[in-house]
């Protein structure tokens, strides 16, 4: 046993564990869809670029930051030839080479030229778009071509490279190779593979089509788990999303290389379709083995459908590489809840949307919130907000709620610019986080209250809200609104017009400044504080944005006073669901638009002013609020026949990504239709915020004729059916005599 000293462990004082723990139960694979030697018919070089100040110095600081590359590539002959590159502004002697990146591969494109025979010069300038960041390039093993820094064919290193700068241009061929020389501050690079990003490498690999077996059940593995090659490739589909810990049993000569990618994209030859969903994201692990047959165990959880096993040999000579099992240990803690709880109304789409709605959560957590089991193990308030409802529905145990938002509170900024605020994920490595998360995570406290009547961690929390409030980045103007300035970057939503972030008296971020601040005012009351001067001023709020942005003429608030003819559905929805302005008014302006939101999400596509599934969470507690549950059921039922068409186990990030074949496949920020069916369809809703043990059972439907649910409770489960009878409904209700249900059906 060895001490570790004080700064090796960095956290105070321990506290026992907050969440349940996870069974750890083995999920196998379904199938293996794909088994092939790797084909080999490209030279790679690499190279890795870091800058610890990009997020904290550079990444707003004028033009975009870059590294130039240089180097000579000689060719034996005249040819043409089909480069392969990752994303850069690139020249062959000069002349700009053209990026075909419609290829399979992530991140992954293809340049036609034609090499003249000697030396060629090849210079390129690459973006550095994160803190660490890789490039790649390749030819055609064929072509008998070789890369140097300067043009001597026994010049080891292959890359000259500049420092981070800020230049547009690559550099210019020279007049001759003979006069080529590295400028002074530039430095030599071999470019060797080893340094770049795992999943860069596994997103580049191509099976060997004329040795490639398909589609076989997991029990046949043995028939395809050695292959003799250099690289082999094994994909194996899980058929739902999973999420934990990868356990494999693999054989290969010492120092050959694992790895293991993830996602639940597959590309059509049958690999993961890497950086697919976002082309930052790199999802691969790298083990080296020490030789023979050994078990390697991921430690860290990871997520997807498809899990994809790469094994190459040290040299690149071929050798027998085999996969004998795999697995995950799953760390889904929610999973085993499913079978509790039922909703049931007959409709196809309905009843497929709520249970994927809570099987997408159920797949999303471990202690706490997932973002997605394949993107990031850190919790987004955004999202937590949705997971906080969509949790009830599985459970009363809400510990898991309670740990993340306490989390979230406790990674506040204490000092700086920021002073105040919240990461808009915590864990997380984000260096600036959305303005307008913070303030909604106010408001996920307060519903977590509502749900379970728990003071404590109000009571806990209530000096995070209190720094808040006092957060330097508020900009009030003369006005008392807040401005968007362009050091702040609220989220709002994947669908919103961009200029409506931003602006000054902007009207999203002002409106969950109302929210926030009455969701403030309940808690006070909780703790017996003074509710009234947060009433009071959000009235301030609601009267300034009234007489500052509301426009007569089109019965509708103005984005910002920058942007007076955005329509800001986001906005206006918020605007319903906060009480701020005429509701009649604004519905009567928003409903066309509300109506046809799927289809412009859809024709138009991100970012063209459509709310996106995330955004239900408002919307449809703003029509519920306004009694328009037929226009609420038409909306589920159109978004959600749409997503259940998709044929994946959980539910999409966005909709218009979905029918553009990226994004996530598993984000239960999606999934608050099934809190809205279970409250207005069902008709199951608590009565009153703080009290868990009073319900209300009052369908508030008249599109289906009978519904059933099995709604979880500490003392036991809540069983409700019903069904219309003429004018009046039939109602069969099971529940712990310790609760109170008031039916208000006729």
């Amino acid at each position: 046993m060895v001490p570790l000293t004080e700064t090796e462990t960095p956290w105070t004082t321990l506290r026992p564990r907050s969440a349940p723990y996870p069974d750890y139960r083995p999920v196998a694979p379904a199938r293996l869809r794909l088994a092939a030697p790797a084909e080999n018919l490209f030279q790679r070089v690499g190279l890795k670029s870091a800058d610890p100040g990009f997020y904290t110095e550079h990444r707003k600081k004028g033009p975009k930051l870059c590294f130039l590359l240089a180097g000579w590539m000689w060719s034996p002959c005249d040819q043409d030839v089909e480069l392969e590159t990752f994303w850069s502004e690139a020249r062959l002697n000069g002349a700009a080479l053209e990026l075909d990146d419609s290829s399979l591969q992530g991140n992954h494109g293809i340049v036609r030229t034609s090499l003249r025979e000697g030396w060629n010069f090849y210079s390129a300038r690459v973006e550095q778009l994160t803190e660490h960041w890789t490039h790649l390039l390749g030819w055609p093993q064929s072509a008998g071509l070789s890369m140097h820094a300067r043009p001597d064919t026994s010049e080891s290193a292959v890359w000259a490279v500049s420092p981070l700068c800020r230049e547009n241009d690559p550099v210019p061929p020279p007049a001759s190779p003979d006069t080529y020389r590295v400028a002074e501050d530039w430095t030599l690079d071999s470019g060797d593979l080893s340094r770049v990003t795992p999943a860069r490498q596994v997103a580049w690999e191509l099976p060997d089509e004329d040795h490639a077996l398909r589609d076989l059940p997991w029990t046949r593995r043995s028939e395809v788990g050695t292959l003799h090659a250099a690289t082999a490739i094994w994909t194996l589909d899980f058929q739902d999303e999973f999420y934990g810990q990868a356990v494999l049993e693999v054989e290969a000569p010492a120092g050959s290389i694992l790895d293991l990618a993830y996602d639940d994209w597959i590309r059509a030859d049958d690999c993961v379709h890497l950086y697919n969903s976002n082309p930052f994201t790199d999802a691969a692990d790298r083990f080296i083995l020490r030789g023979g047959r050994q078990t390697v165990e991921v430690l860290n959880p990871r997520g997807g459908i498809f899990l994809q096993v790469v094994l190459r040999t040290p040299e690149g000579e071929p050798a027998d590489l085999s996969l004998h099992d795999a697995k995950i240990l799953s760390r889904q803690i929610l999973a085993a809840e499913e079978k509790n709880v039922l909703f049931r109304s007959g409709d196809d789409t309905l009843d497929w949307t709520w249970r994927t709605a809570v099987h997408t959560l159920a797949a999303s957590t471990d202690e706490a919130y997932a973002d997605c089991p394949w993107r990031e193990r850190g919790s987004y308030i955004g999202d937590s907000l949705v997971n906080l409802h969509l949790h009830r529905l599985l459970t009363p145990d809400l510990s898991i709620a309670r740990r993340t938002l306490r989390m979230m509170g406790e990674g506040q900024h204490l000092d700086g610019p920021r002073k105040g605020q919240l990461a808009s994920v915590t864990p997380a490595w984000h260096r600036r986080g959305h303005e307008d998360f913070t303030l909604i995570w106010i408001i996920g406290l307060r519903d977590y209250w509502a749900l379970t009547g728990d003071t404590s961690l109000t009571e806990d929390m209530w000096p995070v809200i209190e720094r808040n409030w006092e957060s330097p980045v508020w900009k009030p103007n003369a006005h008392g609104l807040w401005d968007v300035t362009d050091d702040m970057s609220p989220f709002i939503d994947w669908g919103i017009h961009p200029p409506d972030r931003r602006g000054r008296s902007n009207l999203i971020l002002n409106l969950f400044r109302v929210g926030a601040l009455h969701a403030t005012a309940e808690l006070a009351e909780t703790r017996g504080k003074d509710p009234v001067p947060f009433r009071e001023e959000a009235g301030r709020v609601s009267t300034a944005l009234t007489d500052i942005l509301w426009q007569p003429e089109r019965a509708r608030f103005a984005a910002s006073e920058d942007d007076p003819d955005s329509p800001c559905l986001h906005g206006q929805v918020l605007a319903l669901l906060f009480g701020v302005g005429d509701a009649q008014q604004i519905f009567q302006t928003i409903e066309p638009g509300i109506r046809s939101n799927f289809t412009r999400g859809i024709e138009e596509g991100q970012n063209s002013g459509h709310l996106e599934l995330y955004f239900q969470i408002y919307l449809l507690q703003a029509l519920e609020g306004l009694e328009q549950f037929d226009l609420a059921e038409t909306l589920i039922l159109e978004h959600f026949s749409f997503m259940k068409s998709l044929g994946y186990p959980t539910l999409n990030e966005c909709f218009c990504r979905a029918n553009e074949g990226h994004g996530s496949c598993c984000h239960s920020w999606s999934g608050y239709a099934a809190v809205y069916a279970t409250r207005n369809i069902l008709g199951l809703r608590q009565a009153t915020p703080g009290d868990p043990d009073t319900w209300v059972l009052d369908p508030k439907t008249d599109r289906f004729e009978s519904v059933a649910g099995v709604f979880p409770h500490a003392q036991g489960p809540i069983q409700v059916s019903w069904r219309r009878c003429g004018d009046r409904y039939e109602l069969n209700v099971q529940k712990p005599e310790t609760v109170k249900i008031l039916t208000l059906t006729r």
